[in-house]
């Protein structure tokens, strides 16, 4: 057509090497600011069961590998009597926006 070649390879790959490193520090931050010798307010069994919301579904809590996730945390939020009402996930993920999830306790 005319148009002068340009090299879309090198801008592309420069932008996911810079990607890549911001994902890679943010998983080693849960690494590198877990404290050490804490426990769980509850029993694990305390945190399972069925959350969810309106607008994405239902989801269950139970402990499993999931490899293509890597690191990340769950926040439990319990209310004044001790129980669960709440898990909000921070999950590195680029395709994946799990901050995005309402995640309210449904029951077990």
């Amino acid at each position: 057509l005319g148009a002068e070649g340009r090299d879309w390879s090198g801008p592309m790959l420069e932008s996911w090497r810079s990607a890549r490193e911001r994902f890679e520090a943010r998983q080693s931050r849960f690494l590198d600011e877990r404290v050490e010798g804490t426990e769980p307010s509850l029993p694990l069994g305390g945190y399972a069961g069925w959350y969810g919301g309106a607008m994405y579904g239902d989801a269950t809590m139970w402990r499993e590998t999931f490899a293509w996730f890597g690191q990340g945390a769950a926040t439990f939020i319990l209310d004044p009597y001790g129980e669960v009402t709440e898990v909000k996930l921070d999950v590195p993920n680029d395709d994946l926006w799990f901050h995005e999830l309402e995640l309210r306790k449904r029951g077990r």
